[in-house]
């Protein structure tokens, strides 16, 4: 009973940016109401959740075998990750995180359709005591060009076919005029200073 009450009595947060980023639409709602019901079970101090298969069946009514397909696409897109793994009597541990991506100026593709790349993308794991204040950092540091908390839980993970320079502690990718001029056809001044940020970054916490 005292369980079935925190559960009750408690909540959750989560970052606007997963549906303003489109990454909800792109995991999908299977993908992403497993990933709500594994930051409901998580550890108020050290994030760690450990709800079975079946318990995660139970709460979003979705077949065993689909949800761990949306496992499976959660650690893939990188917002869970194992802590550890299943054993004789016990689930497997899980940790939730938050991503940020930082992206090029939008252009327009092949097809005259406007998008963006991601540069690279900012993770921090979800630990209730703490996410808001690690939430708030990174998004400070990457506002004023400045390196998070060493403190915080953060990995930095490049975009496809960016690859890290440790000479300059850089991404470097070669990239198409078009991709940093904006659809409009004026200079990308965001992409120049989303690239600015992600330098610092990179400089000022040394993570690859």
């Amino acid at each position: 009973m005292r369980d079935e009450l925190q559960y009750v009595s408690g909540f959750t947060t989560t970052q606007n940016h997963i549906a303003w980023s489109g990454l909800a639409a792109e995991i999908g709602m299977n993908a992403l109401g497993v990933w709500q019901m594994v930051k409901m079970h998580a550890d108020l101090s050290t994030g760690v959740a450990f709800p079975s298969i079946k318990r995660l069946a139970e709460l979003t009514g979705l077949a065993p075998n689909t949800v761990r397909n949306a496992l499976e696409v959660l650690q893939r897109e990188h917002l869970l990750r194992v802590v550890e793994e299943p054993g004789s009597h016990r689930s497997t541990r899980y940790v939730t995180c938050e991503r940020i991506d930082i992206r090029t100026e939008p252009y327009l593709d092949a097809k005259g359709k406007k998008t963006s790349d991601v540069i690279c993308s900012v993770v921090v794991d979800y630990v209730p005591a703490h996410i808001a204040g690690r939430m708030a950092e990174i998004r400070d540091a990457v506002k004023a060009g400045k390196a998070p908390m060493p403190t915080a839980q953060v990995r930095i993970i490049p975009g496809a076919g960016f690859t890290y320079d440790a000479a300059s502690s850089q991404f470097v990718r070669e990239m198409p005029a078009d991709k940093i001029v904006g659809a409009d056809g004026k200079a990308g001044e965001r992409a120049r200073g989303e690239f600015a940020k992600m330098r610092a970054i990179l400089s000022g916490s040394g993570e690859a």
